[in-house]
């Protein structure tokens, strides 16, 4: 198991821009990995602040383009537990999805799912300049799956030809190069639960999920969640969102429920989890 998980991230030490000592606790923690009709679960807490010099939670699915799986988004017009919306569809696997109005309950950013436009489109330029964030979409056309790069055209989403759009931001990753963040935004710099999307030029998808706002899994900047996307190998990678939303569900193999440590209720353990308004689910793939 640890060898299949060292040749997993053998890439990590090249592409390092943290110590030696974080790459190195990342490739040899204590992961663990299990695999059933190809689905893949990893996951991992490093405990003792042997990671960013503190105490974290990791939780990763990958779904490699060979599998039966694909992903599927979810919407509901009112906020709805990761875990239920993933049941509704009788889906394997899940994580939260893209930001939402906390009042409304609706997407603050485009989403389109089977077809239907919800949400609204990219920011304009103005506001682009203000926020300084690269902007990017998770595309979902059957079982092909892919991360755009947000234009900054009004309205550039709703002319795109995929049935199944979810606009995020900041985008961590892209052709296998850094995207610069602001270093200067709390919301870029502080420490949070994460969740995250990416895919490796194999076209093996992984969502990804950090535990925070605990004495046991401190959360990580953006700045540090786009290094793990990148010692996990993905080329292209989208923060999505994160806070008390983050969820990690499975119904598959021995694991049924939350497997991550949502922080709504205040507690390290499965029972925080938030009511939000989209989810990416993983699906058999339509035959």
């Amino acid at each position: 198991m640890k060898k299949q998980i060292l040749l997993t991230f053998f890439l990590a030490l090249a592409l390092n821009m943290f110590s030696q000592s974080d790459s190195a606790a990342f490739v040899h923690g204590p992961w663990l990995s299990e695999k059933v009709d190809g689905l893949v679960l990893r996951r991992c807490q490093f405990k003792h602040e042997s990671l960013f010099a503190s105490n974290q939670q990791i939780l990763v699915w990958e779904l490699a383009p060979t599998v039966d799986f694909t992903l599927q988004l979810a919407y509901r017009p009112e906020r709805t537990k990761t875990s239920d919306m993933a049941r509704k569809q009788h889906a394997v696997a899940a994580v939260n999805g893209s930001f939402f109005d906390m009042d409304r309950h609706h997407p603050v950013l485009f989403l389109r799912v089977d077809g239907v436009d919800l949400g609204s489109t990219s920011p304009d330029e103005a506001r682009l300049a203000r926020e300084d964030y690269q902007y990017g979409t998770l595309a979902v056309d059957n079982d092909h799956v892919f991360i755009l790069k947000t234009d900054t055209v009004p309205q550039w989403e709703e002319g795109l030809p995929y049935p199944n759009l979810m606009t995020a931001r900041p985008l961590l990753l892209f052709d296998g190069e850094a995207v610069p963040l602001r270093e200067d935004l709390g919301f870029v710099s502080d420490r949070h639960n994460r969740t995250a999307v990416g895919i490796r030029a194999d076209g093996t998808v992984l969502l990804v999920v950090v535990d925070g706002r605990a004495s046991e899994a401190a959360g990580m900047s953006l700045q540090e969640l786009q290094q793990v996307m990148r010692w996990l190998g993905c080329h292209t990678a989208l923060n999505l969102d994160g806070g008390g939303s983050a969820t990690f569900y499975a119904d598959w193999g021995g694991n049924h429920g939350v497997l991550n440590c949502p922080s709504d209720n205040g507690r390290f353990d499965h029972e925080g989890e938030r009511a939000v308004s989209n989810a990416v689910l993983v699906v058999k793939k339509p035959k």
